[in-house]
């Protein structure tokens, strides 16, 4: 049981790129089988999920969410 928490922890400093991998290759199946309107509108939603739980968690400020998400959204790059 040792050797389960060493790995653990050993993973904790890239719980975001895991998160985030996951999510890619989740979107990504779903391009694959719907679609590109499709996979972009459970994105969207999905995304939007995770910023109201947050918020009903109290973790983040849903309007402080928004609006750097729309920052985001409106950057040139």
């Amino acid at each position: 049981m040792q050797n389960q928490s060493d790995f653990l922890e050993m993973l904790l400093p890239y719980k975001g790129r895991i998160v985030g991998l996951t999510a890619a290759i989740a979107a990504g199946i779903v391009f694959l089988l719907w679609g590109f309107g499709e996979a972009l509108l459970v994105t969207l939603l999905l995304a939007a999920g995770i910023i109201i739980g947050r918020r009903l968690d109290g973790r983040k400020d849903f309007r402080g969410n928004m609006k750097s998400f729309f920052k985001w959204l409106t950057t040139e790059r």
